[in-house]
């Protein structure tokens, strides 16, 4: 009896060690699939954070080349409006000079020195209205390099800092160097145009009935247009049209020069109305 009861123990002591060792087994496993389970899902963000590093690098680089090349357009305006000014300064000279001989005309071509100081005063009247749409331009011009510095300023930052250019002020500052390279191109082309028709010195004639004074609008044309008034009207126009509405909002700020709570109120009026023209079927 004794031994059956020693056998009957030491089964059972068997019987619990198996279980617990069962158990310990099967918690091991447990452990083994979570550990699986948590080096996946550490891989799986190694590789997104791997994917932004490179995401953000790439945008970095994009945003530092776009600077440069906005600050290279900017120095081939800025040496067109050197060309032009330039340009002026002959134009200015060529008109005096023809003033000047105009004056010194005859009494027998009283008429045509009378035609030929009103031309000439026309002249000077389109230097004058040239040389202020020159000196705006000027303006606009170191306006447009300061927002470049800017520009490049914040790349170089956001280099640091892990934060993008936005691409709003991208947009912005490239129409404008757009822009101003087509209003610099119509300010030459217009000179060059003034420049062929300038007056020439008289020739002598017989007595012809007097002229009128007021001189031909379409011999002469004044630069009547300022570039950020044209600026603005082409921006107001495609803004109307529905264009890149939140760019050409920014644009328009701008060159109103409106504070930044006024940019800040009119920027989110816009993001709304584009939130609601999406939502709306």
């Amino acid at each position: 009896d004794a031994v059956d009861r020693f056998q009957e123990a030491e089964s059972r002591a068997r019987a619990a060690h198996r279980l617990e060792t069962d158990e310990l087994l099967q918690g091991l496993e447990a452990r083994e699939l979570a550990e699986g389970r948590l080096r996946r899902q550490l891989e799986a963000a190694e590789a997104e954070r791997d994917a932004a590093l490179a995401e953000l690098s790439a945008s970095q680089s994009t945003s530092v080349e776009e600077v440069e090349r906005l600050r290279a357009e900017f120095a081939e305006a800025e040496a067109g409006r050197l060309a032009a000014e330039s340009t002026v300064g002959e134009l200015r000279s060529q008109l005096e000079a023809a003033a000047a001989a105009a004056s010194t005309g005859t009494a027998a071509s009283g008429a045509k020195t009378g035609e030929g100081e009103v031309l000439a005063d026309s002249g000077k009247d389109a230097i004058k209205s040239a040389l202020s749409t020159e000196n705006n331009g000027s303006h606009w011009l170191h306006g447009l390099a300061g927002q470049v510095d800017e520009l490049r300023t914040a790349a170089v930052d956001g280099r640091h800092t892990g934060d993008s250019v936005s691409a709003e002020d991208y947009e912005a500052v490239k129409m404008y160097a757009a822009d101003l390279q087509k209003q610099l191109m119509s300010v030459s082309s217009e000179l060059s145009e003034l420049r062929t028709r300038g007056p020439q010195p008289p020739p002598p004639q017989p007595p012809a009935p007097v002229a009128s004074s007021r001189p031909d609008r379409h011999k002469t044309r004044a630069f009547t247009d300022i570039p950020e008034v044209e600026y603005l009207r082409n921006v107001l126009y495609k803004y109307m049209l529905g264009e890149k509405t939140q760019t050409l909002a920014r644009v328009i700020c701008t060159v109103l020069k409106f504070t930044d709570y006024q940019i800040q109120q009119i920027m989110d009026h816009e993001g709304k109305r584009a939130a609601n023209w999406l939502v709306t079927p």
